[in-house]
């Protein structure tokens, strides 16, 4: 993984399909009681319906009150969980990852799901690097760490949706404004135009390792709603 560091700023890399099941047993678990626990008549609906469909039941529900970021981070047993799958013990290994951040404060560690459904572009945000959003004071970081990200597939089409990125944006500083949205203040970047973006080429299982500075952002498109799983990983110096 030294290309997260010193090369294109990024890893690339997948898991197997049994440890692909165990997440998104986890997410859809919880999906569907968010769900059920609001709009008990759709039960019924619900108990049938796979995740990737869930933009059928736009016109049914409360996308935005239901899915707020709070409601979707997997709980410490959860967690344990995922830490335990194959892959991510490499990940925290060849990483030298001390624990997982907690912005929001709800766990001592943090992992939070996203549903992306296929047409709303209200569901993802601008590009972006991670690191502004600390710079801005979203979270504690302690001495002597660097933070990694971790984006994982659930559900995504290949080249339709997923995550796209800025090549080689990590090596130089860029712009953006600070504007106050959703009660806090959060970085907006300036002359997103100048940046040539792609779209990682990912299936479900597969999986990004990224440098703090990587301007990125979510992908819309496609037929199905997109899930995707992240968090930070804080690491040894």
């Amino acid at each position: 993984m030294k290309d997260i560091v010193d090369g294109k700023g990024f890893f690339i890399g997948s898991m197997s399909y049994a440890e692909l099941s165990v997440i998104k047993e986890i997410i859809t678990k919880k999906w569907r009681s968010i769900i059920i626990d609001a709009n008990p008549s759709l039960a019924e609906k619900v108990s049938d319906l796979d995740i990737k469909n869930y933009h059928r039941l736009a016109d049914e529900i409360d996308h935005k009150s239901l899915f707020k970021k709070e409601n979707r981070i997997i709980t410490p047993e959860e967690l344990d969980a995922v830490k335990g799958l194959e892959f991510f013990k490499n990940i925290m290994r060849e990483l030298k990852v001390v624990r997982l951040a907690n912005e929001e404060k709800l766990y001592d560690e943090e992992m939070y799901w996203r549903l992306v459904r296929p047409t709303s572009s209200t569901d993802v945000g601008p590009l972006h690097a991670d690191s502004w959003f600390w710079e801005l004071g979203h979270g504690f970081m302690p001495p002597d760490m660097t933070r990694k990200k971790i984006w994982i597939s659930i559900e995504n089409e290949v080249g339709k949706n997923g995550l796209r990125y800025a090549p080689n944006s990590h090596r130089v500083p860029w712009e953006y404004d600070e504007v106050f949205k959703d009660g806090m203040v959060k970085p907006s970047i300036k002359n997103s135009q100048d940046l040539d973006v792609y779209l990682f080429e990912t299936r479900p299982g597969g999986y990004v390792v990224f440098h703090d500075n990587l301007i990125h952002g979510g992908a819309v498109g496609g037929d199905h709603t997109r899930v995707s799983i992240e968090c930070t990983l804080l690491c040894k110096e």
